[in-house]
């Protein structure tokens, strides 16, 4: 390929010819993992086209650095939306894949190896997921988590992908327009995906909508981000009784 495609995307004097003999791709934790493990693949095929796949172990090696309960969590939203994640294509990976037909790549046989959950298993006691319910239209999503956390905007993302209203706030005093929970009303403050972390940080960017609960009867989805305190989640959900008068 054109290296002067990535001209913008590498260090000065960087040459895949010579540079490129020996990778190792670790991922950001909270990225999804779809995403992730498709660039990972990527390498570890134009690898094997270069240097064949006897010799793949001493030229790519992958860590799976992806946090389990937020995989856990991306998936629990698809779920709940009755659909399913749609991983990425590349036209690139597609030709590769063409060409090494039969062939099992190390990163998928290491893949149960490398399990992040596998490791915190072993060295904590295995963690018990709940089972997520499946059946109605979801009405409306909550996500509640911090507004710098990057895994609670990615499942802010999977909602309005689906076509889902959803709002993300970072504590229960976001809902009903009172901090001290008194006249609580049909109101909330919250965070839209166009509003940088740094701005939400600052109370910039924040969006109130009246009337976020529709009348009547619903359906309300409502998740958290990897490392919110089940307690905020359970304040919010409590919060929202308390609007529709239910407490």
């Amino acid at each position: 390929r054109d290296a002067g495609a990535f001209s913008k995307a590498m260090s000065a004097g960087f040459d895949p010819d010579l540079h490129l003999d020996a990778v190792g791709v670790a991922n950001q934790t909270t990225m999804l993992k779809g995403e992730t493990e498709l660039i990972g693949k990527l390498f570890e095929r134009a690898l094997i086209r270069k240097f064949g796949p006897q010799e793949i172990n001493n030229h790519y090696i992958t860590f799976n650095t992806i946090c389990d309960a937020t995989q856990e969590r991306q998936d629990a939203m698809y779920k709940m939306f009755n659909t399913e994640y749609e991983a990425p294509k590349s036209k690139i990976y597609a030709e590769l894949e063409g060409e090494q037909v039969g062939l099992t790549l190390q990163s998928e046989k290491n893949a149960e190896k490398l399990s992040s959950r596998k490791m915190e298993d072993e060295s904590r006691g295995e963690a018990v997921v709940a089972a997520v319910p499946t059946g109605g239209k979801v009405d409306m999503c909550l996500i509640v988590g911090g507004f710098n956390s990057s895994n609670t905007a990615h499942l802010l993302e999977i909602a309005e992908e689906e076509g889902v209203p959803a709002y993300h706030v970072d504590f229960p005093e976001r809902l009903g327009g009172s901090f001290d929970g008194t006249n609580l009303r049909n109101v909330i403050q919250h965070k839209p995906l166009k509003t940088t972390p740094a701005q939400a940080m600052k109370e910039e960017g924040l969006e109130s909508l009246e009337n976020f609960l529709p009348a009547g009867p619903i359906v309300i989805g409502i998740t958290s981000g990897a490392s919110t305190p089940d307690t905020i989640t359970g304040a919010c959900l409590e919060r929202i009784l308390q609007i529709r008068g239910l407490r």
